[in-house]
């Protein structure tokens, strides 16, 4: 298909991002080398091309949903090739086509042995994918594929050093990350652009997320003094202090989400909102302003 056809489709199409997963999906087909060069590096090495590779979409339900697959603007490609040893090994691409944000996500995850061999009938049940993933953990510490981390004070996520961090490690990919409790609440780091919430959903989880910033608040009042603990371990520690603090940047960051969403309502939505949330907590001076400017804005005395 040359660069004229190429345009024609998206013209003609509704859908430029589900026209752009099916031409990249079928070129990443065709040319996976060209693909993994341009996107991920770091698997060309990984793979012994002269041995060859097989596409396995017969097996891809096992380990992605109809409903995943059904969007037009994600494709998927499940590998099987073989390491520099000869070892074979599965490996399942997802890209995201998001062009109308200029971008394109492509994310890789390998398949360990024992949940890529279970014919297509057998069913895990969670606690065989617990024990699993428990195994792929300590294989990865007895291999030395867990690497240690540095000693910098930053989220491996969003960079800040402000904030306490969880130590968390993908037992698929073994990646080691330090996380701040924002970035944990987000999700994957490939999440990047989850879906928007509204007002009303980000109102439940500050009130839920309040409830607790109070619990803890009585906590550390019966609890004022906390044993010093060393700075590379503080930085790490659980303690009612620092699920405080975590609890505090998620409000914070609710908040903020909130505003932004409330900035996407008409002003009379939005003031309409304000006056029902003020009548709630009986702020009745609060919900004369707001009523007060309602009247305004619809033209009344």
């Amino acid at each position: 298909m040359d660069i004229n056809e190429m345009k024609k489709l998206f013209q003609k199409s509704d859908d430029p991002n589900a026209v752009g997963a099916s031409l990249l999906g079928s070129n990443a087909r065709k040319n996976l080398k060209d693909f993994l060069s341009f996107f991920r590096k770091d698997y060309v090495s990984k793979i012994d091309w002269n041995k060859g590779y097989e596409i396995l979409d017969s097996e891809l339900g096992k380990y992605v949903s109809q409903q995943e697959m059904s969007q037009k603007d994600h494709f998927y490609i499940l590998v099987k090739a073989f390491d520099p040893k000869g070892t074979p090994f599965r490996f399942l691409i997802n890209t995201i086509v998001e062009l109308n944000k200029g971008q394109l996500k492509v994310g890789i995850a390998e398949i360990p042995d024992e949940i890529a061999s279970m014919d297509e009938e057998e069913e895990m049940d969670q606690m065989e994918m617990m024990n699993l993933l428990a195994k792929n953990f300590l294989d990865g510490l007895q291999s030395g594929a867990i690497k240690p981390l540095d000693n910098t004070p930053n989220c491996s996520r969003c960079g800040r050093s402000d904030l306490p961090l969880t130590i968390a490690i993908d037992a698929v990919n073994l990646k080691v990350e330090k996380v701040c409790p924002v970035c944990m609440k987000a999700g994957s780091a490939e999440n990047k652009h989850p879906k928007a919430k509204t007002v009303a959903e980000l109102d439940k989880e500050i009130a839920e997320y309040e409830d607790q910033a109070k619990k803890y608040e009585a906590l550390i009042k019966e609890q004022p003094k906390q044993d010093n603990l060393p700075d590379n371990l503080a930085r790490y520690a659980v303690t009612p202090m620092s699920s405080y603090r975590s609890i505090q940047a998620v409000l914070a960051d609710l908040k903020a989400q909130r505003m932004q969403a409330m900035t996407t309502l008409e002003s009379e939505t939005r003031l309409e909102y304000e006056l029902k949330k003020a009548l709630e907590v009986e702020d009745y001076k609060r919900s004369a302003e707001l009523r007060d400017q309602l009247n305004k804005l619809k033209g009344k005395s």
